[in-house]
C-alpha cells in the first residue's frame, strides 16, 4: 500500500523549468551588454577637442612690402634677349644704394656722384618690361615659372616719380657746373694771378725802403702814398680773384651737400629694400601699376622655400579657455578628407594671451583676406603649433648608399607628406605647401560618458544653468 503511494506521488510531479534556453541566451547577452555598457560608461576615456583655424606659414613668417610714396612700381625684371625670357635682375647699384641709405651722415659726396649717376643711367633707358605676375609668385611648388629669390640689400622695386628724378638730375648738374666754374676760372686766371701775387710782393717790398728815403728827405710823401695805394690796389686784385675762388668753393660744397640730401631723399621715397633673404609670395601689383603711399606691392616669406615647423592656429574665446601647452592637435588641409588622410600631427608650443582683432591680424599676417579668414566675428586668440617632422637622418643615410635598389624605389614612390608626421600612413592627393588653410582638432582631455552625462542632467532638470544661456548672456556666442 505505501509503495502504491509513492509510486502514485513520484509520477504525479513534473518537473517544470522557469526559462526556456533561447529566454536564458537572451538574458546573459542582455546582461553582459549591460554590464559592458555599464563599464564603459565610467571606465571609456573619450576625447574632448575643440575646433580651429590654422595657416602653414611660419609664425610671423611673412611681410608685405608696401610703398614709400606716389609714383609708378618699376620691378627688377629684364628682358633677355639671347634667351628670350623674363628674368628678375637686381640692378648693379644695388647694394651701393643700401649701404649709402644704412649710412646716412657717413656717405661723401664722391660716392654720391657716382651712385647718382647709375641711378639716373638705369632709369633713363628703361629696362623693365611687363610679365605676368603670376609665374613669379610662389615659385615651382605653387605653381609659379620659378623662385624668386631676394637679398639682404637687393632693390625689389622702385617708385618712378619724374619730379624725384629730375629734382635729382637738377642737383647732379648743378654740382657739376659749380665744379666747372671753379676749374674753368682756376685755369683762365692762373697765370694773372701769380702775376698779380709778384706784383703785389714787389710792391710791398718797395714800401719799407721808400719809407726811408722819405724820412731822410730824398722821396716825397706823394711818392710814397702812391706806392702804398699801387700796393694796396693789387693786394685787392688778388684778394677780388681768391674771393671768387672761396665763393665757388663755398658753393661746390653746398651743391654738394644739397647732392646728397637730394640722393638720400630719393633712396628714401622711391626705393624699396629687401631687409632679409626671402622669397616672394605674391606681387600685389603688376609691372608700371600706379600707387600711393601705403600701397602693398608684394608679400615675401622671410623663411626658406623648406615648409615651417611652427604655425598660427586661431580659435575662439571658448576654446582658447581648454587649450594648453603640450596639448595634441591634429591639423588636416582643408579639401583633404579627415577620414582618408587624417593630418599632420603637431603639439601646442605657445599661446598668445590676448585676443587678436581682424585689424591687428591684418597687420601681423600681412594679409587682409587671411585675417577675414581665421577671424570671421571679429577677434581670436592665436596658438602657435609645433608640427611633428620626420626623422629624416635615416633618409638621408640611404639616399647617400649606392643601393641601386633603393633608388629605384625612391624613384618610383611619390610621397606626399611633405616630411611632416601624419596620424595614419595614407598618402595625401598631393603635398602640403605653404599657405594651405588647416583645420585643426586640439585634444583637451579626455572624459567619461558618465561624466559627459551627469552635466547634461544637471542642466536639463534645472539644478545648473545652461552653459549656453551663461555664454549668450556674455555675448561670447
Amino acid at each position: 500500500m505505501k509503495n502504491d503511494l509513492k509510486s502514485s506521488n513520484a509520477k504525479g510531479i513534473v518537473d517544470v523549468s522557469i526559462l526556456n534556453s533561447p529566454t536564458k541566451v537572451a538574458s546573459s547577452i542582455f546582461i553582459g551588454l549591460a554590464g559592458f555598457t555599464a563599464a564603459w560608461a565610467f571606465l571609456a576615456p573619450i576625447p574632448v577637442k575643440v575646433s580651429g583655424l590654422g595657416i602653414l606659414a611660419p609664425v610671423d613668417g611673412l611681410f608685405t612690402y608696401k610703398s614709400p610714396s606716389t609714383g609708378r612700381v618699376l620691378l627688377p625684371f629684364v628682358y633677355n634677349e639671347k634667351s628670350g625670357k623674363i628674368k628678375y635682375s637686381v640692378p648693379e647699384w644695388s647694394q651701393k644704394a643700401y649701404q649709402f641709405s644704412s649710412e646716412g651722415g657717413k656717405n661723401n659726396y664722391k660716392d654720391s656722384v657716382v651712385l647718382t649717376e647709375q641711378i639716373l643711367d638705369y632709369l633713363k633707358v628703361l629696362q623693365t618690361t611687363r610679365m605676368p605676375t603670376s609665374h613669379f609668385s610662389g615659385g615651382i611648388e605653387s605653381g609659379g615659372a620659378y623662385t624668386v629669390k631676394m637679398q639682404d640689400g637687393d632693390v625689389i622695386a622702385i617708385i618712378d616719380k619724374p619730379a624725384a628724378r629730375q629734382a635729382l638730375r637738377n642737383n647732379l648738374l648743378n654740382l657739376q657746373q659749380s665744379i666747372n666754374n671753379f676749374k674753368n676760372l682756376l685755369a683762365i686766371n692762373k697765370e694773372s694771378l701769380e702775376l698779380s701775387r709778384d706784383v703785389e710782393t714787389a710792391k710791398t717790398d718797395m714800401l719799407d725802403p721808400l719809407n726811408n728815403l722819405v724820412a731822410e728827405g730824398f722821396a716825397s710823401r706823394f711818392e710814397l702814398n702812391r706806392a702804398l695805394a699801387d700796393a694796396t690796389s693789387s693786394r685787392i686784385n688778388v684778394s677780388t680773384y681768391t674771393s671768387k675762388l672761396q665763393e665757388l668753393q663755398l658753393e661746390i660744397k653746398k651743391n654738394q651737400a644739397n647732392l646728397v640730401d637730394a640722393l638720400s631723399e630719393f633712396i628714401r621715397d622711391s626705393v624699396v629694400f629687401a631687409f632679409d633673404e626671402a622669397y616672394v609670395q605674391s606681387f600685389t601689383t603688376s609691372q608700371w601699376d600706379f600707387v600711393n603711399v601705403g600701397s602693398e606691392i608684394m608679400t615675401v616669406s622671410w623663411s626658406k622655400v623648406a615648409e615651417p615647423s611652427i604655425v598660427p592656429v586661431f580659435v575662439d574665446q571658448k576654446a582658447a579657455t581648454e587649450v594648453d601647452i603640450g596639448q595634441e592637435v591634429i591639423l588636416t588641409p582643408l579639401g583633404f578628407s579627415a577620414s582618408e588622410v587624417g593630418g599632420i600631427k603637431g603639439k601646442i608650443d605657445s599661446l598668445e594671451p590676448i585676443p587678436f582683432t581682424t585689424t591687428t591680424l591684418s597687420t601681423r599676417l600681412n594679409s587682409q583676406g587671411l585675417a577675414k579668414i581665421v577671424s570671421p566675428r571679429g577677434s581670436v586668440y592665436q596658438v602657435n603649433v609645433r608640427l611633428l617632422r620626420q626623422d629624416l637622418d635615416e633618409l638621408r643615410a640611404k639616399a647617400s648608399s649606392k643601393n641601386t635598389n633603393y633608388e629605384k624605389l625612391l624613384e618610383a614612390s611619390t610621397d606626399n607628406t611633405g616630411g611632416y608626421v601624419w596620424n595614419n600612413r595614407s598618402n595625401p592627393p598631393i603635398a602640403p605647401r605653404e599657405g594651405f588653410l588647416l583645420a585643426s582638432q586640439i585634444t583637451t582631455r579626455t572624459r567619461t560618458p558618465i561624466e559627459m552625462l551627469i552635466p547634461a542632467v544637471k542642466e536639463i532638470t534645472g539644478l545648473a544653468a545652461p552653459n549656453k544661456l551663461i555664454r549668450f548672456n556674455l555675448n561670447q556666442e
